[in-house]
């Protein structure tokens, strides 16, 4: 009978994780395709390389390599968590453009199934990372920006590409009270009500896509809109209760 030795067998259990790093504050972002489930697998894995591609490309216009993020795969969505000397103003002020930049030029040379809608959310925070991934409440706090219901409502509610979130602490900091060139009419209040968070955000909806052109018209150059808000009608806070009234 063969012998085997006991210390070549696999592990029963998942390994442990190293210990996490001590916490740093990190400005992080978190980005989802909207209606993915209703796609079929072809089209999924068409959408996910495309996100990837203008995630990359967005980060590299504003000078974050996407390698030397922390990444994290969502299936439908992807998770970003910059660098420590990354402030979060550069995913509140460039970030948000080249992402619709790069967004709108893949619109308009899909096919409407392969088209898509994006919802990004932005916040700064503590956060540990081990080798599993990262945790930390301001990752938590992200997450219920992004999934919040009323945001949902609103980007169905208007013909946007890119609907953007953020925490009302970042919007105090680093909009509100900064005179650079962060403007806050650009941004509309809602407030959001998710599992045990109720809190004030704020939202940024891209420029809604042009009609499209005649054939034989001159395409457009491609490079990033104007950064503005659509308002929501009767804006100011809006409750996330309203919408089940």
């Amino acid at each position: 009978m063969a012998f085997h030795d006991p210390d070549t067998w696999p592990p029963a259990s998942p390994q442990p994780a190293a210990p996490a790093s001590s916490p740093l504050h990190r400005a992080m972002f978190a980005i989802d395709i909207t209606g993915f489930g209703r796609r079929n697998t072809s089209v999924h894995l068409h959408l996910r390389a495309a996100l990837y591609r203008i995630v990359t490309d967005a980060l590299t216009a504003i000078g974050v390599p996407f390698a030397t993020c922390h990444h994290e795969d969502r299936g439908d969505g992807l998770l970003v968590i910059a660098p420590a000397s990354v402030s979060a103003e550069l995913f509140l002020g460039p970030l948000p453009a080249h992402l619709h930049a790069g967004l709108r030029r893949h619109n308009r040379l899909s096919s409407p199934p392969a088209q898509m809608q994006l919802r990004a959310g932005v916040n700064a925070g503590y956060v540990h990372i081990d080798d599993h991934g990262a945790c930390g409440r301001a990752l938590i706090h992200l997450y219920r920006l992004l999934d919040a219901p009323l945001f949902k409502s609103i980007l169905k509610e208007h013909p946007t590409d890119l609907g953007l979130i953020t925490s009302h602490y970042l919007y105090q900091e680093l909009i509100d009270d900064n005179p650079g060139p962060l403007d806050p009419g650009a941004f509309t209040q809602i407030a959001i009500t998710a599992k045990e968070t109720y809190a004030p955000a704020w939202i940024w909806l891209a420029p809604a896509a042009p009609a499209p052109r005649q054939p034989g018209a001159l395409a457009a150059d491609g490079g990033p809109p104007p950064f503005h808000a659509v308002r929501t009608p009767g804006s100011g806070l809006r409750s996330g209760r309203a919408l089940g009234d």
